[in-house]
């Protein structure tokens, strides 16, 4: 009878196990945790050897709290007072560091917008478009052009975006500056009504949809969004359009989405909205009786849904 060595042992995963990810193979297999080298229960220790090993608690005592510690010096007079006058300090120091800096020196002027015959306004557009540096363009800016007129002439003439939002902003802000005696709070009102144009906008470019125009106002977007000029609202707007678009017009917005997904990837709440709608969509173009000619927007949704999952598998 031959002798035969005992093998050691080794724990595989299953065959038909497939890996989290195909290239990133630190991630592992599903439900499959294997011992790695150097693992603390893995050291022959005299003391392991011994008495075993035993996991050490991340804290000595897991139900301490300091509450009850904090508590009694909170509720102390002299010291509540001492905590008053604290803020009340750096509510002062913070006045006047903003007074110093408004009343500080500047040489910088905001450019201000001028009334202009259609024919100037439309040669005017014509130069942003070209390469006229703005510090000569800055000196006549046509007056009146706001909102989803704005954005109508930037897409018609195809302003570069860097210079398209430089334009933007300067309305903005003669906007914002002849709404401040009526509101305190116009910045933030401009925001809203701009993020709100922009939504109409592109509402209404998906209803006259044409490729090239679509491709710019969605640079346009992801643009101005990186800029600070739209505010969250944009992204529900987004997955409200997705949601009642019907299966042709879905691929479209599909395109808007993926260009924000980094975005909607920091709120759980936008996530799973969007999630939800994907496996909506995918449920009612299967009830479609032209399911074959919507191959490519199930495609497209099912790449969406993979790269969701695999970005934020929580």
């Amino acid at each position: 009878m031959s002798q035969t060595t005992l093998k050691e042992y080794k724990l595989t995963p299953p065959k038909n196990l497939a890996q989290l990810h195909k290239t990133n193979i630190d991630l592992g297999y599903p439900d499959f945790y294997p011992p790695k080298h150097g693992q603390e229960e893995e050291l022959m220790t005299e003391y392991n050897v011994k008495h075993g090993f035993a996991d050490k608690p991340i804290v000595s005592n897991e139900y301490v709290s300091a509450h009850d510690i904090l508590l009694e010096k909170i509720k102390d007079p002299e010291r509540l007072q001492n905590l008053s006058e604290f803020m009340i300090d750096i509510m002062k120091r913070k006045q006047e560091i903003e007074i110093n800096a408004l009343q500080g020196s500047s040489s910088y002027t905001v450019p201000q917008t001028v009334w202009v015959t259609p024919d100037d306004r439309d040669k005017w557009l014509k130069q942003l478009a070209g390469n006229v540096p703005l510090r000569e363009l800055v000196k006549k800016v046509p007056k009146g052009v706001d909102g989803t007129n704005l954005l109508e002439l930037v897409t018609q003439y195809r302003v570069p975006l860097a210079r398209a939002t430089w334009f933007t902003k300067i309305v903005g802000i003669n906007l914002t500056h002849s709404d401040m005696h009526r509101n305190s709070n116009a910045s933030t009102g401009h925001t809203k009504n701009w993020t709100q144009a922009f939504c109409t906008f592109i509402q209404q470019q998906s209803k006259e949809y044409d490729p090239e125009k679509w491709r710019y106002s969605i640079s346009l977007a992801k643009w101005q969004f990186d800029e600070g000029l739209f505010d969250q609202r944009l992204l529900r707007e987004m997955l409200d359009n997705l949601d009642q678009a019907d299966p042709l017009h879905t691929a479209i917005w599909l395109f808007l989405v993926q260009q924000f997904l980094t975005e909607f990837q920091r709120s759980r709440t936008l996530m799973r909205l969007l999630i939800e709608i994907i496996l909506k969509k995918l449920q009612d173009i299967h009830h479609q009786t032209l399911v074959s000619k919507l191959e490519i927007v199930v495609k497209m949704l099912k790449n969406m849904l993979h790269a969701l999952f695999l970005a934020t598998p929580d």
